[in-house]
């Protein structure tokens, strides 16, 4: 895991200026060919090796301490992450989410580099991690909000906030971030923490002039 899981890509792009659809659409014949091609190709790209029972997306369930329907959920976002990738003009951030499913990815090093890599995007596709230090923190925050405008811009949806939170949700805890093995330890929240979420969530804070009913 990358220090505060902050991570770009580099390299040029393969469609200069990219092309925005919604997923899922039909594309008119010859019309954004390219992108209509490379969508397909991601969205059938398959991780698991044809010998293995055992799922990457099952894998990432477990590492995650997610149910399968959500690591489902989050691959086809890592997807649309890797479309990004390869149709924006600036560098792409990707969310906590998307991020452990890139890392996971990046384990599978055939369907990485001899698929995805070699075959889809006809060239590497590198993992960067953050440098550190507030010019990172400001540069991330910046691409981070950039990739969720590009997304919204592509796909023709907002992205799912479960998934893709808002920068200052992204950015909030991230430098804290820790792997566990639930199976050795308890997870308890600090006291201070868990008892200023619960004030906070009390009551509502009211407001001269509001008017609530009884």
């Amino acid at each position: 895991m990358c220090a505060s899981k902050r991570c770009q890509l580099t390299g040029s792009n393969i469609f200069p200026g990219g092309s925005c659809y919604n997923v899922g659409m039909s594309f008119p014949e010859n019309r954004h060919h390219e992108s209509s091609r490379l969508w397909q190709q991601l969205s059938e790209l398959e991780i698991t090796p044809p010998e293995q029972a055992w799922t990457f997306e099952a894998r990432l369930a477990k590492e995650n301490g997610w149910g399968l329907d959500r690591a489902l959920a989050v691959v086809g976002e890592y997807k649309k992450f890797l479309f990004l990738v390869l149709t924006s003009q600036h560098p792409v951030t990707p969310s906590e989410d998307v991020d452990a499913a890139w890392h996971l990815h990046l384990l599978y090093t055939r369907s990485y580099w001899d698929v995805l890599c070699a075959k889809i995007a006809q060239r590497p596709i590198h993992h960067v991690p953050t440098a550190g230090g507030s010019h990172d923190d400001d540069k991330y925050r910046r691409q981070y909000a950039e990739t969720l405008e590009r997304y919204t811009e592509v796909f023709g949806v907002v992205p799912p906030r479960d998934i893709w939170p808002s920068v200052a949700e992204r950015f909030s805890s991230s430098r804290n971030a820790r792997w566990v093995d639930a199976s050795e330890y308890y997870l308890v929240p600090r006291p201070w923490r868990w008892l200023t979420k619960r004030l906070f969530r009390a009551r509502p804070i009211k407001k001269k002039g509001d008017v609530h009913a009884t």
